[in-house]
Formats: C-alpha cells, sequence, structure tokens
C-alpha cells in the first residue's frame, strides 16, 4: 500500500456470473495469529510455491509473520530501523549505529527459499536468512540514495530492490551476493514510481511496474526499458505476469493517494490494455495462469476471472465487511491467501451438489407445466427462473439450474436440467358457410387433419358433424405426440319470421271496388304473388290494394335474411253489371219532392227488378243528391 493513512472506501461494483461451478464464497480469516500481531495491518504476502507450508507476511510497525504448517500456526518478528547518532572526536566525525526504533511500513517481502528472503519499505532492505526469524539491514535510506519500495529475489544471492520516480528518477538496485554490495540502474520516466519487479532469472527476463508503465530487462535487472504504457500514471503496487497476460493493480495519481482505482490487464504482451474502474482503490493482484487471475483492495473487494479479464466475480464472502485488503498470494486453484485488516486464506466450504428432479418427463405438451424439486433440504435456493423455493413449476421450455446452500460461504455445483416442449399443433374448424344460419337449415362443422383422438362436445368422435342449433361447439384433438388441444366455434340460429296476412276490409266485394292486404309485422324485404302465378312478383311493399279476384300470398325475410311464406288469402271480386233494371211511374225519371210540413208524409215508389236467373241481393242502397234531408232505409 503507497497511503501512508489507511482509508476505508466502500465501493459498488456490478459483475456478471457465467461460471458452471459458482464459489458463493471462498475466504475463512486466520485467528492464529499471536499477540501482539495480530491487529497489524499486513501490506505484503509471499508463498513458496514448491514448499506451501512455508509463507511470510509483512506489514506496518515492521512486523514480519511466518508459517511453517500452511498457516496452522504463526510467528512473529519486529524489524528495527538504523538510527545512526554521530560524534566529533578530535575533528573526526565518528557515526553510531544502533536499531532502537522500529520500521513503520514494510511493503515488499520475498523469499528464494525456506531459509533466505528480503524485506523492504522506506527506502531500506532487510535480509533474513533464518527462515524469518531475524533480520539485518543490507540497504537503508541513509547510505543509499532513491527510495526503496519493492524487493524480488531471483536467487538467495542474485535480485533487486527498486523505487523511487514521481518526482525525481527509478532507481534499479541489483544485488549478485546478497545484498553486501549494489549496482544502481537509473529510469528517467517522468512522474512514474516504481513498485514491484519479477525476475525469472539472474541473468534473463524480468519486468517492473511504476506509475501507468511496465518495465522489462533482458539482463537480470542490470538495465530496463519501458515495455508498454499500461495507461495513466497512476499507482501500480503490483505485477503479475503469466505468458502474454500482465495484471496490475491501479489507485489514482502517481503515489496512489486517490480514492478510486482498479486494474489493468493485457493478453497480448503490452500491445493494448484493458482497464476495469471502481470507487476503491487497488494494490494487490495474482495470476494463476494466462486465464485466471485475481485482484483485491479497499471495501473487501476481491475479484476473480477466469476468462482472461473479460469477466470478473466478485469472490469476498468470509472476509469482513469493507476491510481494507492489500495484497493477495495463490499457490494453486484452491489455495491461495490475502491479506490487508487480517488474514485471510482461501477456504472451500461444504460442497453442495443440489439435484433437480421432477417425477415426471423432462417434455411436455404446450400449455401445461411440469414441477422440478431439489433432492435434499437445504436453507437457500435459488432457481434460473428468480424462484427461491425447493420446488419450481416450469411452463415454458429451456434451460433451468438450481443452486442450493446452507452457508452463504458454501462452495456450489449447480445443476441444471433442459425442459423440452412438444410445439402446439395448430388447427382449425372448418365450415362450410358462415356460422349463422336459419332456422330449419344446419352448418357443417370439420378439422382438415386425421389426429390420433377427436371428440366433440356433442358427444361425437367424427371428422365433421352437422349442427343445427345456436351454441358453442368444441373439438378436442389427440396428436401424436398424446398432446390435447381443443378449438371453439360460435354458432347462430336464427329463427324463422311468422308471415300472415291482415286484410283492411272484406275480402268479397263488387268490381270497381278494393281490398288492402299487409303483412301484421315489418320485414326487411317483402315479395307479393297470386299462387296462379307465384314467380310473378306483384310488390315489394308490406301492403299492396288488390282489385282483382285471386289467392294471395306473400314471402317475408328479416334482418338476418330467413325467409317465410305465408298463409294464402282469397279475394273475391263480384261482376253485377247489367243485372237490375230500376224504373219508375213518374214521367220523367224523375221523383221530386216539394215543400212538406213536419210531421207529414209523401211516397213515391221506385221499382227495382232482377234482369238475370240469379239471385241478388241489395246491401246499403244509397241515394244519390241526397244533401237536405235523409230517408230511413227502412222506410224505402
Amino acid at each position: 500500500m503507497r497511503l501512508r493513512k489507511i482509508q476505508y472506501i466502500i465501493i459498488f461494483f456490478l459483475i456478471n456470473l457465467f461460471a458452471t461451478q459458482i464459489n458463493l464464497a471462498q475466504w475463512k480469516q486466520i485467528t492464529t495469529i499471536p499477540s501482539p500481531y495480530s491487529n497489524i495491518y499486513w501490506l505484503d504476502v509471499f508463498f513458496l510455491n514448491q514448499k506451501p507450508d512455508f509463507g511470510w507476511i509483512c506489514g506496518y510497525g515492521g512486523q514480519v509473520i511466518r508459517t511453517t504448517d500452511g498457516g496452522l500456526t504463526w510467528s512473529g518478528t519486529k524489524i528495527m530501523s538504523a538510527k545512526i547518532d554521530s560524534f566529533n572526536i578530535g575533528g573526526i566525525i565518528v557515526y553510531d549505529t544502533t536499531y532502537t526504533q522500529a520500521v513503520n511500513q514494510l511493503e515488499s517481502i520475498h523469499f528464494a527459499n525456506e531459509f533466505i528472503g528480503y524485506t523492504s519499505g522506506e527506502g531500506m532492505v532487510f535480509k533474513s536468512t533464518d527462515g524469518g526469524a531475524t533480520w539485518k539491514s543490507v540497504i537503508d535510506s541513509i547510505n543509499y540514495k532513491g527510495d526503496v519500495w519493492g524487493v524480488f529475489f531471483a536467487t538467495p544471492d542474485t535480485g533487486v530492490a527498486i523505487g523511487g520516480g514521481c518526482d525525481g528518477r527509478q532507481y534499479f538496485r541489483r544485488t549478485t551476493n546478497g545484498g553486501q554490495s549494489w549496482s544502481t540502474f537509473l529510469g528517467d520516466q517522468p512522474n512514474s514510481s516504481l513498485a514491484d519487479a519479477i525476475l525469472e532469472s539472474p541473468d534473463g527476463i524480468g519486468y517492473a511496474s511504476s506509475s501507468g508503465f511496465i518495465w522489462k530487462t533482458t539482463n537480470g535487472g542490470k538495465t530496463w526499458y519501458v515495455f508498454s504504457k499500461s495507461g495513466d500514471e497512476d499507482w501500480q503496487e503490483e505485477i503479475t505476469y503469466q505468458g502474454n497476460t500482465f495484471l496490475v493493480p491501479f489507485s489514482k495519481g502517481c503515489y496512489g493517494g486517490g480514492n478510486s482505482g482498479g486494474w489493468r490487464i493485457t493478453t497480448n504482451a503490452g500491445k493494448s490494455w484493458k482497464e476495469f474502474t471502481n470507487d476503491a482503490t487497488m494494490f494487490g493482484a495474482y495470476l494463476l495462469d494466462e486465464k485466471k487471475g485475481w485482484v483485491c483492495g479497499q471495501s473487501q473487494q476481491v475479484f476473480y476471472t477466469s476468462d482472461a479479464g473479460k469477466t470478473w466475480e466478485l469472490r469476498n464472502c468470509g472476509i469482513r465487511k469493507n476491510i481494507p485488503l492489500d495484497d493477495i498470494w495463490f499457490v494453486n486453484d484452491t489455495l491461495g491467501w490475502v491479506v490487508g485488516q487480517g488474514v485471510y486464506k482461501f477456504h472451500l466450504y461444504d460442497t453442495i451438489y443440489p439435484k433437480i428432479l421432477s417425477d415426471y418427463p423432462l417434455f411436455f405438451c404446450e400449455g401445461d407445466s411440469i414441477e422440478l424439486y431439489c433432492n435434499n433440504d437445504y436453507n437457500y435456493y435459488r432457481w434460473s427462473n428468480g424462484d427461491t423455493t425447493k420446488s419450481t413449476i416450469i411452463r415454458k421450455p429451456g434451460t433451468y439450474s438450481l443452486i442450493a446452500f446452507n452457508h452463504e460461504c458454501d462452495y456450489v455445483i449447480k445443476d441444471s436440467l433442459e425442459i423440452k416442449i412438444f410445439p402446439e399443433t395448430k388447427f382449425d374448424i372448418l365450415t362450410n358457410k358462415k356460422p349463422e344460419f336459419c332456422q330449419g337449415d344446419s352448418l357443417k362443422l370439420w378439422i382438415n387433419t386425421k389426429y390420433l383422438d377427436i371428440l366433440w362436445s356433442t358427444g361425437q368422435k367424427t371428422d365433421s358433424i352437422y349442427v343445427k342449433d345456436s351454441g358453442t361447439y368444441t373439438v378436442t384433438i389427440v396428436d401424436t405426440n398424446g398432446c390435447s388441444y381443443s378449438k371453439s366455434i360460435d354458432v347462430i340460429m336464427h329463427y324463422l319470421p311468422d308471415a300472415k296476412i291482415q286484410s283492411s276490409g272484406k275480402l268479397e266485394f263488387c268490381e270497381g271496388d278494393s281490398v288492402i292486404l299487409q303483412t301484421t309485422e315489418n320485414y326487411t324485404s317483402y315479395r307479393w304473388s297470386k299462387t296462379s302465378n307465384p314467380d310473378s312478383i306483384i310488390s315489394k311493399k308490406r301492403k299492396i290494394t288488390v282489385f282483382n279476384t285471386g289467392t294471395y300470398f306473400v314471402i317475408v325475410e328479416n334482418e338476418f335474411g330467413c325467409l317465410d311464406t305465408s298463409a294464402t288469402i282469397f279475394v273475391n271480386v263480384l261482376d253485377l253489371s247489367n243485372r237490375l233494371e230500376i224504373f219508375s211511374d213518374k214521367k220523367p225519371k224523375t221523383i221530386d219532392f216539394d215543400s212538406l210540413g213536419l210531421t207529414k208524409m209523401k211516397c213515391e215508389y221506385l221499382y227495382i227488378h232482377n234482369t238475370s236467373d240469379e239471385i241478388v241481393t241489395l246491401v246499403d242502397i244509397l241515394l244519390a243528391n241526397n244533401i237536405e234531408f235523409s230517408i230511413p232505409q227502412k222506410q224505402i
């Protein structure tokens, strides 16, 4: 950590999970560190990959702890820095060095084997030859100009100590004799402070990280040059690489004094970089191979990638909420350490293997459903469809997965099942005409495909049926997959009109008179005819005036197009012309009634003679020009 003052920063980071195996958590705090080392803020961690039981951690207050049993037990040491007093004795300056002041900040630690190792910070480098039990200074800030931050040794004797650069030049210190003497290479990259280095061999390739840059050496650290620019000149406290993949964490600013950061990764040896940022400063990084890597930082942040940085997964369960972390180290996929406000070991909690079960086949018909359930009881369930109960109801095809666990830090193997649904069989009910018809008619219904089973709501099991009444008719089919589907159709039967004729007068009358015939109700259309010529339409109106003898009928149509024919009605017109002779005794043939006194009577005779052989009955005799008075008919 570059910052002298520890900052607690809460961040929010959105991630995507794409792994089949899901680690809900993987850390457990080490509680066996003895006092006074148990409450130290730790800055760097290192384990021997070839002997992973041996590990060392350094931090504030000059504290170094070590384990030789894979972290089961720990021992600690406090490294004291040199205090130099000068005395003038007879004109000669004499220096007296004592080690009475604890080193404030040890930023880097590295062991070449289980015995010989180095730690550095605040311009100083210390060496141990007894596995970290005791330490002596091999570089101090008084005798060597320039800052010293990170340290790395390719062998017990050959290594580098680096630092400086924000306010001056970069210092690359190199020793080949275990720190007895050092050579210096100076870099001249402005505003870029060195932090960490790696050497592959004493005389071979190595890399170093400074603010926004990656340096390279091809001669074991004798000379260095800028190999790649990774981004802005932000503090990159660590460097890790595998093949062409390089990973560096960063915090804003050359010294890392900003309140935000992230990490940068390249998969083409520095030709291009991808940067991930958040609101937390990041300090630790480790690559297991070219695809799998880790980063850590403030606010409990630990992220993992398994696809060379395309996606990152937050993996910090088991770590106390919001604490800062500073460095991370992994021996293999399942053995790792992260340090900062505490020491945490990668830990696989219970491995949960939930199994998805079903009591029914994993394929079903469209519109049906299937129940899936977990094989065992757990405290928590997470189905891919969002359900959080032991079982879930599935109605759509797809792959469904389940995560089940008892503790948030359980290691879970996700189980998945593919659900298939038979595609719906499409069919229609066909008709031979519009599904509306008149009373007395019928409608044919049928389906156009053969199926295993057919059942109409009428109870019939044929391909087609005839219906004569209004109603909703349903057919249910069973297809070759055994799936059942239904379709319905609404049918309307319209009642026939009731055609009736009524007359406005007598149906038998004398020639020259008439009678009106009309329907008792209004209809959409009318067609009057005589039985003697039924195809000839007399009228298309509701009523007709009849002058002639004949048998009449009318065909009516209602608004639904339904027809009805009335009963016939007979009209008889009488021909009485030239059958009666009327005469009088008066000459001329005029009957004249002169003035007559009241109560007086005058009688005249009028003779009517039937000249035919038929009996004629006179009804309602009327006298023309009867203007001034009337004569009662009974007096005629």
